[in-house]
């Protein structure tokens, strides 16, 4: 394989890279659209799923300053807070048991500390 071979393929690679990556970000941004219906959806993901470079291209003539203005504005809004900082996190009863037992040492009756090797008094054999 040579040289022109090897770059030819990693220029193949990149464009099919994008290509899917603008292609999940049409489909995401098809189902983030609150105004567009749902059969006007299904419309596009048929065609999407039948002409894809096309329909990909087509949605980001038609469509692709609203698909900004969503991005946009989805980067924009606030997280929403659930809970406050001085708030403690909420444990089940099994969840505390189960820290409780582990956290308690424990006594093995009947254990030597003697180390014994078995037989002839030499380790590995």
């Amino acid at each position: 394989m040579g040289f022109g071979q090897v770059l030819w393929s990693l220029l193949i690679i990149f464009f099919m890279v994008m290509f899917f990556m603008v292609f999940f970000m049409v489909v995401m941004d098809l189902f983030a659209d609150k105004g567009l219906g749902g059969g006007k959806k299904a419309v596009w993901i048929i065609f999407l799923l039948i002409f894809p470079p096309i329909t990909v291209l087509v949605y980001l003539i038609a469509r692709g300053n609203s698909m900004a203005e969503r991005r946009q504005a989805q980067m924009q809004a606030p997280f929403p807070r659930t809970s406050s900082i001085n708030s403690k996190p909420r444990r089940s009863r099994r969840a505390e048991a189960v820290i409780v037992v582990s956290v308690r040492p424990r006594r093995r009756a009947g254990m030597s500390r003697t180390y014994t090797t078995g037989g002839s008094g030499r380790a590995g054999h």
